[in-house]
């Protein structure tokens, strides 16, 4: 069998001077696609070991290719679906058109709009699963996501018309996601159920990434590379971008000694087994680090600076009327910090 194959196809549909010679990889399953201009109106199909991959996106031509800034032939037009809860529905519209500096950028005007679903009653031949129509929808389902898709024509990566899926559920998932990243920054978050005001705020953040995602846009994992990887695992430069309310390292620490070493603030100090052995494993947790590599982090010296410090608040605690295995527990906690910090140094608890 000869190793390259060709077929020539007639095709009216395309563009009189603009035709695709469409190869496939006999070695892979799917199918790859490269375009080029050719001068009669066929497809030529050619079996080859060859990939091309085209960048999606949607046809923008200006009205006006001159100006600067101008309305589009055909702007992107997305739907809100009719089953978009009432309450939501200018939030999801506002994520749609959250893309619209994006666009002005890039030279226009009008590029993306956001529309309702008309009225069953105004134009009853709507319908949202037509493959002309771009929406966000809204569907039941106890999934706590969302995601965005688009049908594009593979000749060229042109996308012909997206949709995005949203399950009701993800409501949950920005919720709590917002009640522990932001509540100590916004007393909207710090009751239970949020307010609908910075609910549909979550809403649309969820939806404009989607759009991004059915406009072409991959994620932007180049966004981590804004700060360099020893400057990420920088302690002093968490603590020099951080709000007043960040959490610090230096306030973490404090916070697990406060509480796992909570009954030395009560005299007479009584540790039952379980907190007993909650202590022992978390200075054990504490020893385990100062072993780790110091080069690019902070954590030994974290580490050691927390254990020297349990240390010391047990030093200070008067056990004198403790009961006898909370004594002896207390004793054993300062011989194995000592070993772990001065190991050469005599067991003087």
């Amino acid at each position: 069998m000869d190793e390259n194959l060709f077929y020539e196809i007639p095709v009216e549909a395309l563009d009189s001077d603009l035709l695709w010679v469409v190869q496939t990889s006999e070695t892979t399953a799917g199918n790859s696609y490269a375009g080029m201009p050719v001068t009669d109106r066929v497809v030529r199909w050619e079996l080859r070991n060859i990939n091309v991959r085209y960048i999606l996106r949607w046809r923008l031509e200006k009205k006006n290719p001159e100006s600067a800034i101008s309305e589009p032939i055909k702007p992107t037009v997305w739907y809100v679906a009719r089953e978009v809860p009432q309450k939501w529905k200018n939030y999801v519209k506002a994520g749609i058109e959250d893309w619209a500096p994006a666009f002005a950028a890039a030279g226009f005007t009008n590029a993306i709009i956001g529309k309702y679903a008309p009225d069953p009653r105004e134009d009853p031949d709507w319908d949202v699963e037509d493959a002309r129509i771009s929406s966000i929808r809204w569907l039941p389902s106890d999934i706590e996501n969302a995601f965005g898709a688009q049908v594009h024509d593979p000749r060229t990566g042109e996308i012909l018309s997206a949709d995005v899926r949203m399950y009701h559920n993800v409501q949950k998932l920005v919720r709590d996601w917002y009640f522990v990243q932001a509540s100590p920054n916004d007393a909207r978050a710090q009751t239970l159920p949020l307010p609908d005001e910075l609910e549909g705020e979550l809403i649309r953040f969820v939806v404009a990434p989607e759009v991004g995602y059915s406009l072409g846009f991959p994620n932007n994992m180049k966004a981590s590379s804004s700060y360099t990887i020893p400057g990420v695992d920088s302690t002093q430069q968490t603590e020099d971008l951080g709000s007043n309310a960040a959490y610090t390292p230096t306030k973490l620490f404090g916070d697990l000694r406060e509480g796992i070493f909570r009954e030395l603030a009560v005299a007479p100090a009584d540790i039952d087994l379980y907190r007993r052995n909650l202590q022992r494993a978390y200075v054990e947790l504490l020893s385990s680090y100062l072993k780790a590599s110091a080069v690019n982090s902070d954590l030994p010296a974290y580490a050691r600076s927390e254990l020297e410090a349990i240390r010391e608040l047990i030093r200070k605690t008067d056990v004198s009327r403790s009961r006898s295995v909370v004594q002896i527990h207390l004793e054993e906690l300062q011989v194995r910090i000592q070993q772990v910090l001065d190991p050469r140094a005599p067991l003087n608890p």
